[in-house]
């Protein structure tokens, strides 16, 4: 989860962007901590007004607590970098400005498994010509890759019909006009 990975071209804004569409993904779609964060987290709130709210909540462990101050910390930095209207670090640390990536993933995923949510594994399609799906790949905590030929965009093999119902609705958007032998990234529900 972050809801896309840093590119060595992404401004300052994009990233502060993903921030927010990473904190929605784990409060909306992931409806981490059963929803307790919900009715303060929504598309118009500020940024580090959902961070403080959630880092505040007696809900989460002091783990948690410290994966989302390392992402509170990141946002700062971001912002002030788009105040002086400097360019995003490049490298090693964008890396380091986005370590707390992984582990956030982990335990928003952890927490809807715990409450019997179906989390969908990483998944990469790679696009034709003709904007159907060549071949999908899932990548496994561990490090282990399995490749399905064909499919459909944003759908994920093995999943439940209900999850690739929704999932192939919510990135109808996204999906539209691919085809140029792109490969698209994520599985966007998770």
């Amino acid at each position: 989860m972050p809801a896309s990975l840093p590119g060595p071209d992404m401004d300052v804004d994009t990233l502060l962007q993903m921030m927010k569409d990473t904190i929605l993904i784990a409060v909306q779609r992931y409806n981490y901590k059963g929803g307790a964060y919900a009715a303060a987290v929504s598309t118009t709130s500020p940024v580090l007004d959902d961070l403080n709210t959630i880092i505040n909540s007696p809900l989460l462990s002091k783990h948690e607590k410290d994966i989302f101050s390392q992402m509170k910390r990141s946002t700062i930095i971001l912002r002030n970098l788009q105040a002086r209207g400097e360019k995003p670090p490049d490298g090693l640390q964008m890396i380091t400005l986005f370590s707390w990536a992984m582990e956030l993933e982990e335990i928003t995923a952890a927490d809807a498994k715990k409450r019997g949510q179906y989390v969908p594994p990483t998944m990469m399609q790679a696009m034709g010509d003709n904007g159907e799906v060549e071949e999908s790949f899932l990548f496994d905590n561990e490090g282990g890759v399995t490749r399905h030929a064909g499919g459909k965009p944003g759908v994920v093999p093995g999943a439940p019909e209900a999850f690739n119902q929704a999932q192939a609705e919510a990135c109808k958007d996204f999906w539209s006009g691919v085809g140029d032998g792109r490969v698209g990234v994520g599985s966007f529900a998770g």
